[in-house]
C-alpha cells in the first residue's frame, strides 16, 4: 500500500503528492512526472472526445505534448469547487474540450474515472 502523502508512478518510482489545493507547477520534477503520468495511465487520449495525441518517446513530463492539439491536465472536480491535486482527480483532456468545460464539476469524466 502506498503511505499517505505519496504516489506512484507508471515507472514505480514514488513521489511526494502535491499541495492538494494548488495548481501543478510542472517545473518540479514531481509535478512534471505527475503530467506524465495522468497522460500515460489514460492513454494520451482526451478522456472526453477521444482524440488521440500520440505517445512521445521518453516524455518527461516538463513540457506540454507537441500536437495540433494540445493535451492538458485537468482537475476532475475544479479546485475552486473542493477538488484537489491527486491523481484520482486528475485527467487528460485536448485543449478545446478543456476550454468548454471551464471551472466546471466535470460529471461525466467522474462517472467513468
Amino acid at each position: 500500500m502506498t503511505p499517505r502523502g505519496t504516489w506512484t508512478d507508471h515507472n514505480g518510482a514514488e513521489w511526494p503528492l502535491p499541495s492538494p489545493t494548488q495548481r501543478l507547477q510542472f517545473r518540479t520534477r514531481s509535478n512534471a512526472a505527475m503530467r506524465a503520468f495522468i497522460h500515460h495511465r489514460d492513454n494520451y487520449t482526451c478522456r472526453r472526445c477521444g482524440f488521440f495525441a500520440g505517445v512521445p518517446d521518453g516524455y518527461t513530463g516538463r513540457f506540454a505534448l507537441p500536437s495540433d492539439r494540445p493535451i492538458v491536465v485537468d482537475h476532475i472536480l475544479t479546485l475552486s469547487a473542493g477538488g484537489t491535486t491527486h491523481p484520482d482527480n486528475l485527467q487528460t483532456l485536448c485543449d478545446p474540450c478543456s476550454a468548454s468545460k471551464g471551472n466546471t464539476d466535470d460529471v461525466r469524466a467522474r462517472r467513468h474515472a
